[in-house]
């Protein structure tokens, strides 16, 4: 059970763009033990893992527990007082657990249905030429050669049409053996080498008068652990990587993991009229740095269909199936599935579900894409309604510290180190209970010892002796040595930038906050910080958040890093279109975010929400009933397709309570 919760917090975190070291102080412990947790050599107790998860995703603690191989004590209530119905609801849900199902420990299995689905879609005739980049536990070439063979292929000459690499001998082997299970034959297309090692032209075993090569390429292309003990994420390897993807005219940032690489090398071997079908990394649909991989796939196959799952992979992580086919009808097809059975379905019909984007290098979700939700704002803003939010403020990411468990302190920590160097801290949205930050709020957050000062020292400051005294406990720490710590002039100076006018969500569970900030508290990379233009009320632009309209671009926005998380960059957020009332007085504004703020605080978010949308969008700006009552489906339709992963187990749950 060790390495599938190393695994899965290696995932989340990086999913999240975050490094050990951040997560490991957030954690209360150091980056090796962080780091020997992720490679599954030590376990963790039950209160590091809630720790884990409040820094990484509070919505997976038990997750994690269940990974961890405990029982979470209101789960183990739950089965000890209806144990026969959360068997049946746990087999029915879930199936039967195999042997088969994990070939080997460490390595991840790609669903057997799911693996068929694909398989059937990518292989549509006997002749089909088929490379898998990335063999793993051998599924795709079985699969595949299991295809060839009902389409009317003989057995041998099924087994000639596959070619197959990994650069772990047991994965070759497991390959091997499942190629000749299928065939009865001994594979020899299946080679021990690094697909990125394969130099174009490719050096296959067959004919080729010039690439691209092969009719299908098929496959899972794993972020894990085990694919970075094949493909390896060391700084050569990533080098290499990008010199594998320049060779295709794709110049990678230093960003981007080796899988990138590996789908443009992957993708280039398709003959003209082929298929490409493979289980990528979700970041493959949003990511900033898999842009140009997303715009060099369009280009090689104008018909794409991008399927998304509503639960994690076992063993991949958040996962999107990439299927591209040369010929059909130009567009990006996105759907979002439970299930293999789903995208089978899904794979099988052209219906009006699909949501089709333009193949361009934008992200294949959210704003990409032509929704009603899209074209209702858009229409909103062609009649003076909704204005770009970059118009009215600036949006800016909080403050990098490289250890926020060293410069975030609690009043007891504070104590002694001189009081020029520590301002006030919201360190994240969850410290506020509402959507105003008054002095109050804060004082209750300092005096239940939680982090509420951060340490900013001037450039020159003289030093006195408790300030000098904590600066050595951090050099002791090793934390000028830090990636983030060493690239500043000063380890220890981070900048001193006014306190915003208002705060926003980075990271957002249900539903998105702007906060206005009462209590000049100031904030690090947890938030962004709004600041208005010359002439623009920030009280007016909070009220302006406040509806569905804005709650609605946020999530077309906003980038859906699974488990329900909603993850808004500034400069996405700008783009967003929101209701501005110039037309409501001080007093107005004044009642407005007071009553939305004491409904937030009593826990009705959503009839906040509601008076934002009587007052400002129907009262201010006169948009009809019949509008609003559009913007809310369309925006209950988007937050319901994000937030499906995080209700599975709570769904589950409480139909066993039942």
């Amino acid at each position: 059970m060790t390495h599938l919760l190393g695994e899965r917090v290696r995932a989340l975190r990086q999913s999240r763009g975050l490094r050990v070291a951040d997560v490991a102080a957030a954690a209360g412990i150091t980056a090796s033990q962080l780091s020997r947790i992720e490679r599954g050599l030590i376990t963790a107790d039950d209160a590091l893992i809630r720790r884990l998860a409040a820094s990484l995703d509070p919505s997976c603690e038990d997750e994690l527990l269940l990974l961890a191989g405990r029982l979470p004590p209101d789960l183990q209530t739950i089965l000890q007082t209806h144990p026969a119905e959360s068997a049946l609801l746990l087999r029915e849900h879930f199936g039967t657990a195999t042997t088969a199902a994990t070939p080997a420990a460490g390595v991840p299995v790609v669903p057997a249905q799911l693996v068929t689905a694909i398989t059937q879609w990518a292989i549509r005739t006997a002749d089909d030429v088929v490379l898998d980049p990335s063999c793993g536990d051998g599924a795709f070439v079985a699969a595949a050669a299991a295809r060839l063979i009902e389409l009317g292929r003989t057995p041998p000459a099924a087994l000639n049409q596959i070619h197959g690499y990994d650069a772990d001998t047991e994965a070759c082997a497991r390959a091997t053996r499942r190629l000749r299970e299928v065939t009865g034959s001994a594979a020899r297309q299946i080679q021990r080498l690094a697909f990125l090692r394969v130099e174009s032209p490719a050096r296959l075993p067959f004919h080729r008068s010039g690439p691209p090569a092969v009719t299908v390429v098929l496959g899972a292309i794993e972020h894990t652990e085990p694919a970075r003990r094949r493909h390896a994420t060391a700084a050569t390897a990533r080098a290499h990587a990008r010199r594998v993807a320049a060779e295709a005219g794709i110049a990678l940032p230093d960003t981007a993991p080796p899988w990138a690489a590996l789908v443009i090398h992957a993708a280039s071997f398709v003959r003209p009229g082929g298929r490409l079908a493979l289980i990528v990394p979700a970041a493959m649909v949003h990511a900033h740095y898999a842009a140009d991989v997303r715009s060099y796939v369009a280009q090689l196959f104008p018909a794409l269909t991008v399927a998304t799952f509503t639960r994690p992979l076992p063993g991949f992580g958040e996962v999107a199936a990439l299927l591209g086919d040369a010929a059909g009808d130009a567009g990006v097809r996105t759907r979002r599935v439970n299930d293999a059975a789903e995208l089978t379905a899904a794979l099988a019909t052209t219906d009006s579900d699909a949501r089709v984007a333009e193949p361009t290098s934008l992200r294949w979700s959210g704003a990409s894409l032509p929704t009603p939700g899209r074209a209702l704002l858009r229409e909103l803003q062609r009649d003076g309604v909704l204005r770009r939010l970059g118009d009215l403020v600036h949006i800016d990411s909080g403050i990098v510290s490289g250890a926020n468990h060293f410069f975030q302190l609690t009043a007891a920590r504070a104590a002694g180190i001189d009081p020029t160097f520590l301002r006030p801290l919201l360190p994240t949205a969850n410290a506020n209970p509402g959507l105003i930050v008054h002095a109050a709020d804060w004082e209750a957050w300092r005096n239940a010892g939680k982090p509420s000062f951060l340490l900013t020292i001037p450039p020159a400051a003289k030093l006195n002796r408790a300030t000098r005294a904590y600066l050595d406990d951090g050099e002791r720490q090793g934390l000028p040595a830090r990636a983030t710590c060493r690239r500043r002039p000063v380890w220890y100076v981070l900048p001193r930038t006014p306190a915003p006018a208002a705060l926003l969500t980075y990271l957002c569970g249900r539903l998105p906050r702007m906060l206005l900030n009462d209590a000049s508290v100031t904030h690090v990379n947890a938030l962004h910080s709004v600041r208005p233009r010359a002439g623009v009320n920030t009280a007016a632009v909070a009220a302006s958040f406040l509806n569905t309209a804005a709650l609605l671009g946020c999530e077309l926005l906003g980038r859906h890093m699974g488990n329900g998380v909603l993850k808004l960059e500034p400069a996405e957020v700008e783009n967003l279109l929101v209701a501005y009332p110039p037309h409501l007085d001080d007093g107005e504004r004044t009642a407005l975010l007071d009553e939305a703020d004491a409904l937030w605080r009593t826990g009705r978010a959503d009839d906040a929400i509601a008076l934002g949308d009587r007052t400002v969008l129907q009262g201010a700006l006169g948009v009809e009933a019949s509008v609003l009552d559009k913007l809310r489906r369309c925006y209950e339709s988007e937050r319901d397709r994000r937030c499906a992963p995080a209700r599975v187990r709570t769904a589950a749950l409480n139909e066993v309570e039942i």
